[in-house]
């Protein structure tokens, strides 16, 4: 199973993962915050606001922020 932040390095920039995709990375925490997810979460995002600033992060060439803070 690749790693997290290689998962993320994965995913398109402009949108979100997909449910097959946010299946690779599934995890109990929100992909960007870390705040734990409801049990309906489809995506790995807790919120709009997560989602919208994952995508922003990616579409600016910026996911290098993911992988400096998962260490």
């Amino acid at each position: 199973m690749p790693s997290l932040s290689t998962a993320l390095a994965a995913l398109p920039v402009d949108r979100v993962p997909s449910p097959e995709q946010a299946a690779v990375v599934r995890t109990s925490t929100c992909l960007h915050c870390g705040l734990d997810l409801a049990p309906h979460a489809v995506d790995g995002f807790c919120c709009a606001g997560c989602r919208t600033v994952y995508r922003l992060i990616q579409a600016e060439g910026l996911s290098r922020y993911y992988r400096i803070r998962s260490g």
